[in-house]
Order: C-alpha cells, then sequence, then structure tokens
C-alpha cells in the first residue's frame, strides 16, 4: 500500500509537472533548472538589491521631512518676526523666499538626480536581468543537451542489458539442454554396461556348466576305466578282488560323496559370486542415481538462485525508480513552496512601491500647499506693507 501511494504520488507529481511545462512554454529540465540553487542565488542578489534601494528611498524621505520640519520652524519663525518688526518680515521674507527658492531648486534637482539614478539602476537591473535571463536560457539548453544525451546514453545501456541477458538465458538454454544430453548418454552407457554384465554372467554361468560336464565326464571315464582294468585282473585276482570290493565299494561312496560335495561347495561360490555381483551392480545403480539426484538438485538450487537474483534486480530497479519518483515529488514541493515565497515577496514589494510612490505624491501635496499658503501670505502681507509706508 505504501508502494502504491507513492507511485501515485509519483504519478502526480509527474502531470503536476507536465501541466507546468505546458503551460509555461517549457521543458521539464528547464522547469526544474528554473527551480535550481542558481535562479535562488540570483533572486537572493535581486533582493538585496531591491533591499538597498528602499534603503535609499528611506533615507531620502527622511531628509525630505527633515527639511519639511525645517521649513515649519523657519516659518514659524518668520511669523514671530513679522509681529515684532515690518522691516525684519521683509527682510527675513526676502531672505526665506530666496532660501525657498534656493531649496526648491535644490529639491527638484535632487528630485531629478534621484529619478535618473533610479531610472538608470532600473535599466541596469533590467539589463542584468536579461543578461542572467539568456545564460539561464542556454544553461537551460546545455543541461537540456546533456539530459538528453543522458537519456540515450541510459537507452543504450538498456539495450546492451537485454542484450547480455538473451545471451545469459541462451547460454542457459543451451547448457540445459547438453545437461539433458549427457543425462541421456549417461542412461544409456548404464543400460549397455548392464547388457554387458549379463552378457558376462550368462557366459560365466555356461563355462562353470560346461566345466561341470567335462569334470563329471571325466570321472566317468575314470570310472570305466579302472572297471575295464578290474574285468581284466578279475580272472588273476578274483580273490583278492573278492576281499577287496568291500574296500573298493567304500572307495566309491566315499569318492561319490565328495564329488557331490566338490559339486555343492561349486554350486555355493558360483550363487556367492552371482549374489555379489548382483548386490555390486545394485550398489553401482543406486550409487549413479544418487548422483544423478544429486546434480538434479544442484542444477534446481542454481536455478533457484538466478530466479530470487532476477526478483532481487526487479525489486531494487523498483526500488529505484521509486526513489527517483519521490525525489522528483520533493523537488515539485520546492518549487511550490519558493513560488509561493515569490509571489509573497513580490506582493510585498508592490506594497512597498505603492507606498513609496504614495508618500511622495502626498510629499509633492503638501509641498503645493505650503509653497500656496507662503505664496497667499506674502500677497496679503504686501498691500498692508504698502499702505503703512504710504502713512
Amino acid at each position: 500500500a505504501i508502494l502504491a501511494d507513492e507511485r501515485r504520488d509519483g504519478e502526480r507529481g509527474q502531470q503536476q509537472l507536465a501541466l507546468v511545462a505546458q503551460q509555461s512554454g517549457l521543458s521539464k529540465g528547464a522547469v526544474l533548472a528554473l527551480n535550481s540553487d542558481g535562479l535562488k542565488l540570483e533572486r537572493q542578489k535581486l533582493l538585496r538589491a531591491q533591499e538597498s534601494e528602499r534603503q535609499w528611498l528611506k533615507s531620502a524621505l527622511q531628509g525630505e521631512l527633515n527639511q519639511l520640519k525645517q521649513l515649519e520652524n523657519a516659518n514659524q519663525f518668520l511669523t514671530e518676526e513679522a509681529n515684532n518688526s515690518d522691516e525684519k518680515v521683509r527682510e527675513a521674507s526676502k531672505k526665506m523666499k530666496e532660501l525657498n527658492d534656493k531649496r526648491a531648486l535644490d529639491e527638484e534637482r535632487k528630485q531629478m538626480e534621484m529619478e535618473a539614478r533610479m531610472k538608470l539602476e532600473k535599466q541596469l537591473a533590467k539589463e542584468e536581468f536579461h543578461k542572467q535571463a539568456i545564460e539561464m536560457e542556454k544553461k537551460r539548453e546545455v543541461e537540456a543537451r546533456q539530459q538528453k544525451e543522458a537519456y540515450e546514453r541510459q537507452v543504450r545501456e538498456a539495450e546492451r542489458k537485454i542484450e547480455v541477458e538473451k545471451e545469459k538465458e541462451r547460454k542457459r538454454e543451451q547448457e540445459y539442454a547438453e545437461l539433458a544430453a549427457r543425462k541421456d548418454e549417461m542412461r544409456a552407457q548404464d543400460q549397455r554396461r548392464i547388457d554387458i554384465m549379463s552378457q558376462k554372467q550368462e557366459a560365466f554361468t555356461q563355462v562353470m556348466a560346461e566345466k561341470k560336464e567335462q569334470r563329471d565326464l571325466r570321472i566317468y571315464q575314470s570310472i570305466q576305466t579302472n572297471m575295464e582294468m578290474e574285468n581284466k585282473r578279475r580272472d588273476d585276482f578274483e580273490e583278492r578282488q573278492r576281499q577287496e570290493q568291500e574296500r573298493e565299494e567304500r572307495l566309491m561312496q566315499q569318492l561319490a560323496v565328495k564329488q557331490e560335495e566338490s559339486a555343492k561347495r561349486s554350486f555355493q561360490t558360483m550363487m556367492r559370486r552371482k549374489v555379489i555381483q548382483d548386490e555390486a551392480a545394485k550398489k553401482a545403480e543406486e550409487r549413479r542415481m544418487t548422483i544423478l539426484e544429486a546434480q538434479e538438485e544442484t542444477e534446481y538450487r542454481l536455478m533457484e538462485h538466478d530466479q530470487k537474483k532476477e526478483r532481487y534486480l526487479d525489486f531494487k530497479r523498483e526500488l529505484d525508480g521509486l526513489r527517483g519518483k519521490n525525489k522528483e515529488i520533493n523537488v515539485e514541493r520546492q518549487r511550490r513552496r519558493e513560488e509561493a515565497e515569490r509571489e509573497g515577496i513580490a506582493e510585498a514589494v508592490k506594497k512597498k512601491d505603492e507606498k513609496i510612490d504614495h508618500l511622495n505624491a502626498e510629499r509633492k501635496r503638501m509641498w503645493g500647499l505650503r509653497r500656496a499658503a507662503q505664496s497667499e501670505a506674502f500677497a496679503k502681507r504686501t498691500p498692508k506693507l504698502q499702505a503703512s509706508k504710504e502713512q
């Protein structure tokens, strides 16, 4: 849910950035560049210049107010002197007029110098701002070109990674096919080995049977030979044959028993060898199957490891994308905050300028009223002075 919220916030930030870029006619990179630290430094310089201009205007207004106070004090002093002496009033009014004219000329000259200085400063500020705007435009073009080159490099890198991944997948498939072929070949070799062992077992059994038949045949031939010799000697040794007949019979029985036991032992030995061979073949088959199972288990674990690695890489790429979107959202928020601060500062400066203009207009109006009052007072005093001279 957190990732989904962050993704939605990132999409909204991208949409707002695209909307601002569309309204301003600039690219996204240019909009982000306008909110960078360079523009902030230029804005701070402009604010410092405006602050110094406001301080100068305040000092000039304070000087004007001080001069107005001095004029009021001088007017009061002249009024008191006029009550005491008309001559002093005339001289003082003349001096005051000269002083006022001189001060008026000085004020007009200062006003003109101030207006010229303000026009010059405004012109310099406009030229500086225009120069900075041109530099910012060049910087935005360079940054846009760099971003385009970086994007192209990223696209080429992504294509190269895709080709590498495809090549790895093809190699894995080829290795899997080779492994399957090796398994089939090993199974075929095992089957051939089992067939050869079976053939050897059958040949060994046949050879043992032939040897037994030959041994029985030799025994039978030996018995026949002995019987023929006994028959030949029977006439000569009838008495001895009768005496030895029982001994011969016992010998024959013992020999038959020995032969039977020998045959039994041979058969038991053959069976033991067959059992040993069967057990050896069974153990070899079990060992081969164990090796095959271990190989399959190893391959399965390797495949699981590759899958986990792919999932981890996908998660890492998604996390990097979310971090980039979060960074863009923070940039957009900072841009909005700075824009609000700029609007507030511009509004405050506008109000200050309006206040200064209002003070200048009020000062001019007061100055006109003061001059009209002085002229009217002087015009009223002039007939009185003429009447007193006539008297």
